[in-house]
Parts: structure tokens; sequence; C-alpha cells
């Protein structure tokens, strides 16, 4: 990989472009590894992993100015008990920026306080399907955040 000379982050062969140039034009983005690869297993969607709140809005950016036909989905984790819900501020402007949706897992209160707050979290503990129709939700009815799991 090399690095970008814009934002300085890695650039990696691009294995995704003819799928994003010719099928759903959709790619999501999450804030790690572990929520980056269930968001990609339950939706076959691409996943751009940005490692930190504080990286959403830049990889926001590089992703929409490399594919600006693309829908951007920022997929925020749910912590409202940590650094004020950082992820969920930095992933509403991400979006904002982009001209983007959120997607937010919606735990309970009792899920919450247990340390639940991630799409990784809904995959563990309600499965790929939870993971996958909440994302599909917000696509499709054009929603700013996801208004709950079913279960």
């Amino acid at each position: 990989s090399t690095p970008d000379q814009q934002t300085g982050l890695p650039v990696f062969r691009d294995k995704y472009a003819d799928y994003v140039e010719s099928q759903e034009r959709a790619i999501l983005i999450a804030e790690d590894y572990a929520t980056g690869a269930s968001l990609n297993m339950a939706t076959s969607l691409p996943v751009a992993v940005a490692l930190s709140p504080d990286n959403l809005p830049r990889v926001a950016k590089v992703i929409k100015a490399k594919y600006p036909e693309a829908s951007i989905l920022v997929c925020a984790n749910n912590n409202p008990e940590r650094y004020s819900n950082l992820s969920l501020k930095a992933a509403e402007e991400a979006a904002r920026k982009v001209g983007g949706k959120v997607v937010v897992p919606d735990f309970t209160e009792m899920e919450i306080k247990a340390g639940l707050a991630t799409f990784n979290d809904v995959h563990k503990t309600l499965g790929l399907e939870a993971v996958s129709k909440t994302v599909n939700q917000v696509r499709q009815q054009g929603q700013a955040k996801n208004s709950g799991l079913s279960r």
C-alpha cells in the first residue's frame, strides 16, 4: 500500500471498484475492524474502516471523492455512556460532509449498560440478519437513523 497524498491514509488495490460502479453503489464506513467485518459479512457491501471516530469524516471524504456516485452509510457505534457518544457525533459529521446517512445500532438501556455498542455486538448477540436488516432499513427508507432493531 502507498499513502494517499492528501490524507496520508494507506491506499490499497481497490478490489471493490467494479462492484461499486456496477452494482449497489453503496459503501459502508465503520469505526473499527470487527464492526467492519460484521457489516461486510451481513451485507456483502464494501466497507472502509476508519480506525477511530476522529477519522470518520476524513475517510468519508476520501471515499466520496473516489466514488462520487456511491451512497455513503456511516455506521456509528452507539455508546452514549462513553465520551458523550463521540462515535455518533463523528458519524453524523462525516455523513453531513458527504451527503451520506448514519446507521446506528439501537440497544436497550440494559444492553448499553452491559457494554454493547457496535454492529459487531449486534452480530454476536442477535446475528448477521439483524445487522443486515438495520443497514437495509436505512438504505431503503432514507432515514437519518435506524428507529430500532426488530427482536
